[in-house]
């Protein structure tokens, strides 16, 4: 019988590098992930297996997006506590000493945690593992950081705060009305931000007696090594195209948006080049990110409104819908898909269609 040795600078390290050499010498039992990988082997394994696969249940390619998130919790989160553990020395009390080290640095571990928890299931399937550790490693308890929503009084200051007149310094050249009209379709739809910017004149209908606007796709900003450049997405986050009814206030934004923009005539005209609602003063795409630089620098001095972020706005939306119309209705303007512990999915069909809720979201835009 050969004999083995492994040296290093405590027992616990020996053992451990030791049983990682001894695994070199053994043959795999089977295909798939094996316990004496690294965590750092079984994340390259994993994120290349949901590139192929894409989502568990449904089968459908993960967005760009999605898999440069995964890969960036892997980089910064995963890789730095964990990558040279083997997945045979993943345990409930390893995990947790590791992530709540991560979290009393500052740093959030919830979407690595998330994806850590896949990559265990993985390793599970395959029989690398018994079971999976992180079913049972306690959350960190943390403070909200940002609002989680507003009440009314709240978003009428809002408007009024982020508004160009309010905004503007004497002797200096005014800002423009992107961040106002952002904020007025936000509070007016709950839609998402990136949803927003990338609304195009066509997916607006003002001939008919009801004015819509058409949610149907999402701009996407760039990810290094998955996305390359800000570009829209012909689908929403869930997939599903809403069509929503706009409030008086939003129709105005709308249409001096629309009377004002250079680029309608060159789309008539057979143009490929978008032509966003929410347009740049070159008519090109609003980068998400700048709007909330300027959402952030716009509420810094008024004190109840600190923290505010466009995902604070759907939540308002969604709250003020729910608890004035119903949660159905809540759910249908923001395209959410039905939930429950019963599949009604599998029995009620999406309705595009969303209802008219003007009377109830023309709420936040009165006294202005």
């Amino acid at each position: 019988m050969k004999q083995v040795t492994a040296p290093a600078d405590s027992k616990s390290a020996a053992q451990r590098a030791l049983r990682r050499k001894i695994d070199t010498l053994v043959t795999p039992l089977g295909s798939g992930v094996q316990p004496g990988w690294t965590v750092n082997r079984l994340a390259e394994y994993w994120l290349e297996k949901k590139t192929r696969h894409g989502h568990a249940r449904n089968r459908t390619p993960l967005k760009s997006q999605t898999l440069w998130n995964y890969s960036d919790q892997i980089r910064r989160i995963i890789s730095p506590a964990l990558g040279s553990i083997r997945v045979a020395e993943l345990d409930v009390p390893l995990l947790e000493a590791a992530l709540d080290r991560l979290e009393d640095t500052g740093l959030s571990t919830m979407q690595g945690r998330a994806v850590l928890n896949m990559m265990c299931k993985l390793a599970v399937r395959d029989g690398a593992l018994p079971a999976n550790p992180m079913a049972l490693v306690a959350a960190p308890a943390r403070e909200p950081h940002e609002v989680e929503l507003l009440a009314v009084d709240q978003t009428r200051r809002l408007l009024q705060v982020t508004h160009p007149d309010h905004q503007r310094i004497p002797g200096r050249r005014g800002p423009n009305r992107d961040l106002h009209d952002f904020v007025v379709l936000a509070l007016a739809t709950g839609a998402r931000i990136s949803e927003i910017l990338a609304v195009e004149h066509e997916h607006v209908g003002l001939t008919a007696d009801t004015p819509t606007i058409t949610i149907s796709g999402t701009l996407v900003e760039p990810r290094k090594g998955f996305v390359e450049k800000l570009h829209r997405q012909e689908s929403t986050k869930t997939s599903m195209t809403r069509t929503l009814v706009l409030p008086d206030a939003a129709l105005a934004v709308v249409r001096r948006r629309l009377d004002h923009s250079s680029w309608t005539q060159v789309k008539a005209n057979g143009s490929d080049d978008p032509n966003p609602l929410m347009a740049s003063g070159r008519g090109t795409w609003l980068w998400p990110s700048n709007i909330r630089t300027r959402l952030r620098a716009a509420v810094a001095n008024t004190p109840e409104l600190i923290g505010t972020t466009p995902h604070t706005l759907r939540r308002t939306v969604a709250n003020h819908i729910a608890h004035t119309v119903g949660f159905d209705a809540a759910r249908m303007q923001l395209g959410h898909s039905l939930t429950g512990s019963t599949p009604l999915s599998h029995y009620v069909a999406h309705q595009q269609q969303g209802p008219d809720l003007r009377h109830v979201l023309d709420t936040f835009f009165e006294e202005i």
